[in-house]
């Protein structure tokens, strides 16, 4: 006979009542609460093992809620009263000038594996995916790097699709479900990446994913295994909206409202953008008022051609979009190659690209490109806009080659040369490739003043906050701080249709 359950499983209110009572309480808390002794050790030992992955969300569907923990199954974890338990992580950030957090999302949220081998549901609203995903009791926690069980638990949440709030949120999932449905019944599962879309993704599990290839239906060609997932930045707008009480968070402004949900997103919001093509930046910062020499004056210009009077879009947010601008010469040829982030070169040794912040980015990320090209007069005019996802086989092709390329020289040592000039000026050369070597990206400083260690002795005019230790190096130098750029022929290839 089963031992009764403590809520009714029937009931998504009762089941979420009896979440709540997980807050401010520890992942230890609910083992204490349930065993003593030596069997309480052994559950200790079984969820601290740092080989279990995912053992958090598993403690609470098996040990609190009393499921049978079959975290894979198409259907709801209480599929009596259509809910799912998803146990997930978020991150604080302190910020020293308000003494206030800043909170975030620690990872996408995970919905059930993607199956290739059968033909998907192409309406969402009837799909199993929208039956799992419809009501999730959402159970948050504060990640601490090694301490699994000491984590406390903040915050339950009953999470409920089709509630008015989530209408244009809703309707945005349904575009993104039928992206990655379409290219999986035409047997493109390979083609797939979680920059297609916006809020859902098709999500895969970092380096263990390049290593689980599964096959698909309607093609010999083997996909790595995805799962339908939430995007992190659209759980960090659950987390800000919803478990917050307070107004320490930053404010976000939306382009589309629930009485308006958009047809179809990046339509919409190109359509948005189109009259102001053939205006010049000077038009644009007068139209708008926007100092030119101001940060970001370029993206505080989209954000007011879309309506916003932030500097901070909501549905970019969640959808991880990032706005970029590109100037392109009069033969329109980019005028320089983009700057990424800032790398430290002794975690680029140890990386696995498919674990890489290269890879990551990229895989992950959708651009908003804004296209600037010179003028007769030799200002720059609005030419056009395209949302842009790097395609996989470039990313895990030459974008891989470029990245093992750098990788290995950086390995084996990177040699500086100081070499004087006429003018007395010493300038430090080095070993790595130089942006006509390589195909997508380059490695080079990002700052304004170099800054280098070499053997003892300082050069440039940079100070320590801009250089970065070399690994490897016998004589423990430093050179200025690396970052990887786009190169401009890859950039000119991107944005080719609209020149």
């Amino acid at each position: 006979m089963k031992k009764k359950l403590p809520y009714d499983k029937t009931d998504p209110a009762s089941i979420e009542a009896y979440g709540k009572l997980l807050e401010h309480h520890s992942f230890r808390w609910i083992l204490e609460s349930n065993y003593e002794g030596k069997q309480l050790e052994e559950k200790v030992m079984q969820y601290e093992d740092p080989n279990n992955k995912g053992s958090s969300g598993y403690l609470v569907e098996v040990e609190y809620f009393k499921l049978d923990g079959n975290r894979n199954a198409p259907e709801p974890d209480i599929p009596e009263a259509n809910v799912d338990i998803k146990t997930t992580p978020y991150i604080a950030t302190k910020i020293t000038k308000t003494n206030t957090y800043r909170l975030r999302a620690k990872e996408k949220l995970v919905i059930s594996m993607i199956p290739y081998h059968e033909q998907l549901e192409d309406d969402f609203m009837n799909s199993k995916l929208f039956n799992k995903m419809s009501q999730m009791i959402m159970v948050f926690y504060l990640y601490q790097k090694g301490n699994k069980l000491e984590q406390n638990i903040d915050y339950v949440w009953l999470f409920q699709l089709l509630k008015e709030e989530f209408k244009t949120d809703l309707v945005i999932i349904m575009q993104d479900y039928k992206t990655i449905v379409d290219k999986v019944n035409a047997g493109k599962a390979h083609e797939l990446s979680s920059a297609d879309t916006h809020y859902l993704c098709a999500a895969t599990k970092g380096k263990t994913a390049n290593l689980s290839y599964r096959n698909q239906a309607n093609t010999t060609t083997k996909a790595k295994s995805r799962s339908f997932a939430l995007k992190a930045g659209y759980v960090t707008s659950l987390i800000r909206n919803h478990m917050l009480k307070d107004n320490t968070q930053i404010e976000y402004e939306s382009i589309f409202s629930n009485n308006n949900p958009p047809k179809d997103f990046d339509t919409q919001v190109l359509n948005q953008l189109k009259p102001y093509i053939g205006k010049t930046e000077d038009e644009l910062y007068k139209t708008f008022h926007v100092n030119k020499r101001a940060k970001q004056s370029n993206y505080t210009v989209v954000c007011r051609m879309l309506g916003i009077k932030s500097n901070k879009i909501a549905e970019f947010e969640k959808a991880n979009t990032a706005v970029r601008t590109i100037r392109l010469d009069q033969n329109g040829k980019p005028k320089e190659s983009m700057p990424l982030r800032d790398i430290k070169l002794k975690q680029f040794v140890q990386e696995d690209f498919y674990d890489s912040n290269l890879y990551q980015y990229f895989n992950e990320t959708r651009f908003l490109l804004v296209v600037f090209q010179e003028n007769k007069h030799h200002k720059y005019t609005l030419i056009g806009f395209k949302f842009y996802n790097m395609p996989l086989s470039d990313l895990e092709g030459i974008g891989q080659q470029d990245w093992n390329l750098y990788q290995s020289i950086v390995k084996e040592g990177i040699q500086l040369t100081p070499i004087k000039h006429k003018n007395k000026v010493i300038k430090v050369k080095n070993n790595l490739p130089n942006e006509s070597e390589t195909n997508m990206f380059h490695m080079r400083p990002r700052a304004k003043n170099t800054a280098y260690l070499i053997n003892g002795k300082r050069y440039g005019k940079g100070s320590e906050k801009d250089m970065d230790a070399i690994p490897n190096s016998p004589h423990q130098n430093y050179m200025t701080k690396q970052c990887f750029w786009i190169n401009k022929s890859y950039i000119a290839s991107i944005v080719k249709d609209l020149v």
